[in-house]
């Protein structure tokens, strides 16, 4: 696709190409198709996971937490935002926050994956009655 395409699908492009120099190490171009991408693609939420991942690796991580909790407050793919976030609050050395959000996704299909972070997270901390207790229920009482 030529750079000013403006088909019905350019968000996808940018993204696309986002993503592409993402893995080249051209963050600043990356980080504006993202930002295009999200643009063109207001109800598109794969860009802004893009550019949270993005944000995360260049350890802009309040920009990232600002982009994952848009993403949660607006109900783009919440549960998955709040996973990612869960994992942003873990790279920023935030445990208690990951705690928290991991929990909020308990009640969700996404379950199962929560409370494996969870209960690593529980274990490190010392809370090993919860940890045991959410293995119990969520995790089939493997003993992870």
């Amino acid at each position: 696709m030529p750079l000013g395409y403006k088909g019905d699908n350019e968000d996808i492009y940018w993204y696309e190409k986002g993503t592409l120099l993402h893995r080249l190490g051209r963050i600043e171009e990356s980080e504006d198709c993202f930002r295009s991408a999200c643009r063109t693609g207001r109800d598109n939420p794969t860009p802004r996971f893009g550019l949270a991942l993005l944000l995360m690796d260049a350890k802009r991580f309040s920009e990232a937490a600002e982009t994952l909790d848009a993403m949660i407050s607006g109900g783009m793919l919440s549960e998955q935002a709040r996973m990612l976030r869960g994992d942003l609050y873990l790279l920023s050395g935030d445990t208690e926050g990951a705690i928290g959000c991991y929990g909020m996704l308990l009640s969700t299909p996404h379950a199962r994956m929560a409370a494996e972070k969870l209960h690593d997270l529980l274990l490190h901390a010392g809370r090993t009655q919860e940890a045991t207790a959410l293995s119990k229920k969520y995790l089939g009482g493997c003993g992870h």
